[in-house]
Protein backbone atom coordinates (compact mmCIF):
# COMPACT_ATOMS: atom_id res chain seq x y z
CA UNK A 1 0.00 0.00 0.00
CA UNK A 2 1.32 3.46 -0.90
CA UNK A 3 2.32 5.50 2.18
CA UNK A 4 0.21 8.63 2.52
CA UNK A 5 2.31 10.88 4.74
CA UNK A 6 5.91 11.97 5.29
CA UNK A 7 5.94 10.01 8.55
CA UNK A 8 4.82 6.76 6.89
CA UNK A 9 7.40 6.68 4.09
CA UNK A 10 10.58 6.00 6.13
CA UNK A 11 8.76 3.40 8.25
CA UNK A 12 7.45 1.62 5.16
CA UNK A 13 10.82 1.64 3.41
CA UNK A 14 12.66 0.38 6.49
CA UNK A 15 10.14 -2.46 6.75
CA UNK A 16 10.74 -3.32 3.09
CA UNK A 17 14.50 -3.27 3.66
CA UNK A 18 14.22 -5.70 6.58
CA UNK A 19 11.88 -8.10 4.78
CA UNK A 20 13.99 -7.86 1.58
CA UNK A 21 11.31 -8.89 -0.93
CA UNK A 22 12.58 -9.23 -4.52
CA UNK A 23 9.82 -6.93 -5.79
CA UNK A 24 7.36 -4.39 -4.39
CA UNK A 25 4.44 -3.12 -6.44
CA UNK A 26 2.39 -0.06 -5.50
CA UNK A 27 -0.81 -1.21 -7.14
CA UNK A 28 -3.47 0.91 -8.81
CA UNK A 29 -2.52 4.45 -7.81
CA UNK A 30 -5.31 6.98 -8.00
CA UNK A 31 -5.97 8.33 -11.49
CA UNK A 32 -3.67 11.31 -12.09
CA UNK A 33 -2.06 10.98 -8.66
CA UNK A 34 1.43 12.41 -8.17
CA UNK A 35 3.76 9.53 -7.33
CA UNK A 36 7.02 10.02 -5.50
CA UNK A 37 8.67 10.98 -2.24
CA UNK A 38 12.12 12.22 -1.22
CA UNK A 39 12.76 9.05 0.81
CA UNK A 40 11.96 6.85 -2.18
CA UNK A 41 14.06 9.03 -4.48
CA UNK A 42 17.08 8.67 -2.19
CA UNK A 43 16.64 4.92 -1.86
CA UNK A 44 16.42 4.36 -5.61
CA UNK A 45 19.66 6.28 -6.15
CA UNK A 46 21.74 5.09 -3.18
CA UNK A 47 20.36 1.57 -2.76
CA UNK A 48 19.94 2.09 0.98
CA UNK A 49 17.46 3.59 3.42
CA UNK A 50 17.92 5.26 6.79
CA UNK A 51 15.45 6.05 9.55
CA UNK A 52 14.52 5.73 13.21
CA UNK A 53 13.84 2.24 14.49
CA UNK A 54 10.20 1.82 15.52
CA UNK A 55 9.76 2.41 19.26
CA UNK A 56 13.37 3.48 19.75
CA UNK A 57 15.56 6.54 19.21
CA UNK A 58 18.22 4.62 17.31
CA UNK A 59 18.88 5.61 13.70
CA UNK A 60 19.47 2.56 11.54
CA UNK A 61 20.32 2.07 7.88
CA UNK A 62 19.85 -0.90 5.58
CA UNK A 63 20.72 -1.82 2.03
CA UNK A 64 17.84 -2.44 -0.38
CA UNK A 65 17.96 -4.54 -3.56
CA UNK A 66 14.19 -4.66 -4.09
CA UNK A 67 12.77 -3.78 -7.50
CA UNK A 68 10.04 -1.14 -7.13
CA UNK A 69 7.13 -1.00 -9.56
CA UNK A 70 3.80 0.81 -9.61
CA UNK A 71 0.65 0.56 -11.67
CA UNK A 72 -1.65 3.47 -12.41
CA UNK A 73 -3.85 5.19 -14.95
CA UNK A 74 -2.08 8.30 -16.24
CA UNK A 75 0.24 8.81 -13.27
CA UNK A 76 2.21 11.99 -12.67
CA UNK A 77 5.71 11.85 -11.28
CA UNK A 78 7.21 13.92 -8.48
CA UNK A 79 10.00 16.18 -9.72
CA UNK A 80 12.91 14.05 -8.48
CA UNK A 81 11.32 10.70 -9.35
CA UNK A 82 11.16 11.56 -13.06
CA UNK A 83 14.80 10.71 -13.73
CA UNK A 84 14.50 7.45 -11.77
CA UNK A 85 11.61 5.94 -13.74
CA UNK A 86 11.35 3.61 -16.73
CA UNK A 87 7.68 3.78 -17.74
CA UNK A 88 5.88 0.91 -19.43
CA UNK A 89 2.71 2.25 -21.01
CA UNK A 90 -0.12 -0.02 -22.19
CA UNK A 91 -2.77 1.47 -24.44
CA UNK A 92 -5.69 -0.02 -26.29
CA UNK A 93 -8.36 1.19 -28.68
CA UNK A 94 -10.84 -1.29 -27.21
CA UNK A 95 -13.64 0.10 -25.09
CA UNK A 96 -13.73 -3.14 -23.05
CA UNK A 97 -10.12 -4.34 -23.01
CA UNK A 98 -10.86 -6.80 -20.20
CA UNK A 99 -12.94 -8.83 -22.69
CA UNK A 100 -10.10 -9.30 -25.16
CA UNK A 101 -9.33 -12.96 -25.97
CA UNK A 102 -6.94 -12.91 -28.94
CA UNK A 103 -3.68 -12.90 -26.97
CA UNK A 104 -0.74 -14.83 -28.42
CA UNK A 105 -0.09 -16.18 -24.92
CA UNK A 106 -3.44 -16.16 -23.12
CA UNK A 107 -2.03 -17.02 -19.67
CA UNK A 108 1.13 -14.95 -19.44
CA UNK A 109 1.59 -15.53 -15.71
CA UNK A 110 1.27 -19.30 -16.12
CA UNK A 111 3.65 -19.17 -19.07
CA UNK A 112 6.25 -17.27 -17.02
CA UNK A 113 6.02 -19.73 -14.13
CA UNK A 114 6.24 -22.79 -16.38
CA UNK A 115 9.22 -21.38 -18.28
CA UNK A 116 10.95 -19.53 -15.46
CA UNK A 117 14.18 -21.51 -15.61
CA UNK A 118 14.48 -21.17 -19.36
CA UNK A 119 13.71 -17.45 -19.33
CA UNK A 120 16.23 -16.76 -16.54
CA UNK A 121 18.89 -18.82 -18.33
CA UNK A 122 18.30 -16.86 -21.53
CA UNK A 123 18.59 -13.50 -19.75
CA UNK A 124 21.77 -14.50 -17.93
CA UNK A 125 23.23 -15.89 -21.16
CA UNK A 126 22.76 -12.52 -22.86
CA UNK A 127 24.42 -10.70 -19.95
CA UNK A 128 27.36 -13.10 -19.71
CA UNK A 129 27.93 -13.07 -23.49
CA UNK A 130 27.88 -9.26 -23.52
CA UNK A 131 30.45 -9.13 -20.71
CA UNK A 132 32.59 -11.78 -22.43
CA UNK A 133 32.67 -9.58 -25.54
CA UNK A 134 34.04 -6.73 -23.46
CA UNK A 135 30.74 -4.82 -23.19
CA UNK A 136 31.09 -3.15 -26.61
CA UNK A 137 29.71 0.39 -26.93
CA UNK A 138 26.16 0.45 -28.24
CA UNK A 139 25.21 4.14 -27.95
CA UNK A 140 25.98 7.36 -26.10
CA UNK A 141 22.72 7.68 -24.13
CA UNK A 142 22.94 7.01 -20.41
CA UNK A 143 20.79 7.56 -17.35
CA UNK A 144 22.36 9.83 -14.75
CA UNK A 145 23.01 8.18 -11.34
CA UNK A 146 22.39 4.77 -12.95
CA UNK A 147 25.44 4.59 -15.19
CA UNK A 148 26.45 1.04 -14.22
CA UNK A 149 22.94 -0.28 -14.82
CA UNK A 150 22.75 1.58 -18.13
CA UNK A 151 26.10 0.20 -19.25
CA UNK A 152 25.31 -3.42 -18.36
CA UNK A 153 21.56 -4.01 -18.68
CA UNK A 154 20.68 -1.52 -21.40
CA UNK A 155 23.93 -2.30 -23.20
CA UNK A 156 23.31 -6.04 -23.19
CA UNK A 157 19.76 -5.66 -24.49
CA UNK A 158 20.84 -3.39 -27.33
CA UNK A 159 23.83 -5.61 -28.16
CA UNK A 160 21.48 -8.60 -28.43
CA UNK A 161 19.24 -6.70 -30.86
CA UNK A 162 16.55 -5.60 -28.43
CA UNK A 163 14.83 -2.24 -28.17
CA UNK A 164 16.35 0.65 -26.23
CA UNK A 165 14.75 0.61 -22.79
CA UNK A 166 15.60 4.29 -22.29
CA UNK A 167 13.34 5.16 -25.23
CA UNK A 168 10.38 4.61 -22.91
CA UNK A 169 11.42 7.83 -21.17
CA UNK A 170 10.76 10.00 -24.23
CA UNK A 171 8.35 12.72 -23.20
CA UNK A 172 8.21 11.64 -19.57
CA UNK A 173 9.16 15.14 -18.41
CA UNK A 174 5.72 16.27 -19.57
CA UNK A 175 4.33 14.29 -16.61
CA UNK A 176 6.65 16.04 -14.16
CA UNK A 177 4.49 17.79 -11.56
CA UNK A 178 7.09 20.55 -11.17
CA UNK A 179 8.83 20.77 -14.54
CA UNK A 180 5.74 21.81 -16.54
CA UNK A 181 4.94 25.00 -14.53
CA UNK A 182 8.67 25.75 -14.15
CA UNK A 183 9.11 25.53 -17.93
CA UNK A 184 6.31 28.07 -18.45
CA UNK A 185 7.64 30.30 -15.66
CA UNK A 186 11.21 30.42 -17.01
CA UNK A 187 9.93 31.10 -20.50
CA UNK A 188 7.73 33.92 -19.14
CA UNK A 189 10.74 35.41 -17.34
CA UNK A 190 12.73 35.14 -20.57
CA UNK A 191 9.91 36.85 -22.46
CA UNK A 192 9.56 39.60 -19.83
CA UNK A 193 13.17 40.50 -19.09
CA UNK A 194 14.94 38.95 -22.11
CA UNK A 195 18.65 39.00 -21.21
CA UNK A 196 18.45 41.88 -18.71
CA UNK A 197 19.20 41.21 -15.00
CA UNK A 198 16.32 41.72 -12.57
CA UNK A 199 15.74 41.69 -8.82
CA UNK A 200 13.05 39.99 -6.79
CA UNK A 201 11.31 43.37 -6.54
CA UNK A 202 11.37 43.75 -10.33
CA UNK A 203 9.84 40.31 -10.74
CA UNK A 204 7.06 40.93 -8.23
CA UNK A 205 6.15 44.26 -9.86
CA UNK A 206 5.81 42.58 -13.28
CA UNK A 207 4.03 39.47 -12.00
CA UNK A 208 1.60 41.18 -9.63
CA UNK A 209 -1.74 40.60 -11.37
CA UNK A 210 -3.52 38.45 -13.91
CA UNK A 211 -2.15 35.29 -15.49
CA UNK A 212 1.39 36.12 -14.48
CA UNK A 213 0.38 36.27 -10.82
CA UNK A 214 -1.28 32.85 -11.15
CA UNK A 215 1.84 31.48 -12.83
CA UNK A 216 4.02 32.85 -10.03
CA UNK A 217 1.78 31.19 -7.44
CA UNK A 218 2.02 27.84 -9.26
CA UNK A 219 5.81 27.69 -8.86
CA UNK A 220 6.20 29.77 -5.69
CA UNK A 221 3.23 29.06 -3.39
CA UNK A 222 3.26 31.52 -0.50
CA UNK A 223 0.93 31.78 2.48
CA UNK A 224 1.60 35.50 2.90
CA UNK A 225 1.86 38.22 0.22
CA UNK A 226 5.32 37.73 -1.29
CA UNK A 227 8.18 40.05 -0.45
CA UNK A 228 11.41 40.48 -2.43
CA UNK A 229 13.22 38.48 0.26
CA UNK A 230 10.86 35.49 0.14
CA UNK A 231 10.86 35.73 -3.65
CA UNK A 232 14.64 35.55 -3.56
CA UNK A 233 14.51 32.32 -1.53
CA UNK A 234 12.17 30.74 -4.07
CA UNK A 235 14.37 31.81 -6.96
CA UNK A 236 17.43 30.39 -5.20
CA UNK A 237 15.69 27.01 -5.22
CA UNK A 238 15.37 27.19 -9.03
CA UNK A 239 18.88 28.47 -9.64
CA UNK A 240 20.90 26.53 -12.21
CA UNK A 241 18.18 24.06 -13.24
CA UNK A 242 17.98 23.73 -17.03
CA UNK A 243 14.48 23.36 -18.49
CA UNK A 244 14.08 23.30 -22.26
CA UNK A 245 17.25 25.29 -22.86
CA UNK A 246 16.66 27.98 -20.20
CA UNK A 247 18.10 28.36 -16.74
CA UNK A 248 18.02 30.95 -13.96
CA UNK A 249 21.39 32.30 -12.85
CA UNK A 250 22.59 35.02 -10.48
CA UNK A 251 25.14 37.36 -12.12
CA UNK A 252 25.79 39.38 -8.95
CA UNK A 253 24.22 42.03 -6.74
CA UNK A 254 23.05 45.64 -6.99
CA UNK A 255 24.80 48.46 -5.15
CA UNK A 256 22.24 47.97 -2.38
CA UNK A 257 23.22 44.28 -2.13
CA UNK A 258 20.02 43.01 -3.69
CA UNK A 259 20.59 39.76 -5.57
CA UNK A 260 20.35 40.03 -9.34
CA UNK A 261 18.79 37.27 -11.43
CA UNK A 262 18.97 36.55 -15.13
CA UNK A 263 17.59 34.02 -17.61
CA UNK A 264 20.34 32.35 -19.60
CA UNK A 265 19.86 30.40 -22.82
CA UNK A 266 21.82 27.15 -22.96
CA UNK A 267 23.22 26.54 -26.42
CA UNK A 268 22.87 22.75 -26.23
CA UNK A 269 19.33 22.83 -24.91
CA UNK A 270 16.16 22.33 -26.86
CA UNK A 271 15.26 26.02 -26.61
CA UNK A 272 12.22 27.58 -24.94
CA UNK A 273 8.83 26.07 -25.72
Amino acid sequence: MLPRSDEEWPKALLTIARQAPPLINFDNLNNGEVFGHAQLDALLTSGSVQGRELGKNDIISADVSTVFTATANNPRYGSDLVRRVLPCRLETILERPERRTDFRIPDIEGHARANRSRLLASALTVLSAYVAEGKPAVGAATLGSFERWTELVRGAILWAGGADVLATRDGIEADDEERGPLNVFLYSLHETFETSPFTGHDLLSRFAVGDRAKLLESVCPMKQPPSPRTMGRHLAGMKGRVVNGLRLISPGETRNHNILWKIETISNGEGPK
